[in-house]
């Protein structure tokens, strides 16, 4: 949302464009998850949700992120494999929290050296995303951009999340069976 208020409209043109194509690809995503059926649920949270967590783990944790912490410290690698995993997603909308996403979830990796828990971790995201998008009233046919900073519900559910990021990241930090060390 601060995005949209502040650094868009800032950049003009270039700016518009950026959400106009943010706006386009929401759109097919839309679409893409209309369900009717139980079993087409199903079949949307595989796409959507299962396959990009098992695929993008074994990726960027487990290929990716492996194979910078040879070569160069621990946070150096998670950051630079979020960066990698922000870029992957070729969204300039949403480049911030991709990177974001990607640190913590190398975070937790680097923290557990189990790609299982990062799976689970993205899983969840991208699950909880398609959740918010079939409930929200912004499958097929919707006419913009869902806006959840619209409705309470979403401070909730920010606020919820903020507690368990840190809950988690707290958890991490003050295990005695953890790897590596990042902080």
């Amino acid at each position: 949302m601060l995005q949209d208020l502040y650094l868009w409209p800032s950049l003009g043109e270039a700016g518009a464009e950026v959400v106009r194509q943010r706006d386009t690809m929401e759109t097919f995503i839309r679409e893409l998850s209309l369900v009717r059926t139980g079993s087409e649920f199903f079949a949307v949270a595989f796409v959507f949700a299962f396959t990009p967590a098992v695929c993008e783990e074994l990726f960027f944790r487990g290929y990716i992120q492996q194979n910078y912490t040879r070569s160069m410290s621990s946070r150096r690698a998670v950051l630079l494999t979020g960066l990698v995993f922000a870029f992957f997603h070729l969204s300039t909308a949403n480049f911030l929290p991709l990177a974001l996403l990607g640190c913590y979830i190398g975070y937790i990796y680097g923290r557990t050296g189990n790609l299982v828990v990062p799976f689970f971790a993205h899983l969840v995201n991208n699950f909880g995303a398609l959740i918010f998008l079939l409930f929200s009233g912004g499958g097929a046919g919707a006419s913009r951009p869902v806006q959840f900073v619209d409705t309470p519900w979403w401070w909730c559910v920010v606020a919820v999340s903020s507690f368990l990021f840190v809950k988690v990241i707290r958890w991490f930090s003050t295990a005695s069976s953890l790897k590596v060390d990042i902080l």
